[in-house]
């Protein structure tokens, strides 16, 4: 078993050890569906492979707009819901 893990800060968002590309896209899907509402324009940048021990597929999610701890807690909820394990960068974040 693998542990996917979403590491949050108020200027970017990295999703790791993702072994599948419907793990990454249902990720996405419950990260977008708070930054597009925000009116943020993220970048997405992309990596890895889905082999086991190598670490997972890999996107760091750059941010135009700092996120508020009410956005990074939403954010964390969904992506708990996913069952993705959440590290809070910015403890103030966390609330």
């Amino acid at each position: 078993m693998y542990i996917m893990l979403a590491r949050i800060s108020r200027d970017k968002i990295v999703l790791q050890e993702f072994m599948t590309h419907w793990d990454v896209r249902a990720a996405l899907e419950e990260v977008n569906k708070i930054l597009l509402t925000k009116k943020m324009k993220p970048q997405y940048y992309f990596e890895g492979t889905p082999v086991m021990g190598q670490g997972g597929f890999s996107v760091i999610i750059k941010l135009d707009k700092p996120l508020t701890g009410m956005d990074a807690r939403t954010i964390a909820r969904l992506l708990m819901g996913r069952g993705v394990k959440i590290i809070y960068e910015d403890e103030d974040l966390a609330g």
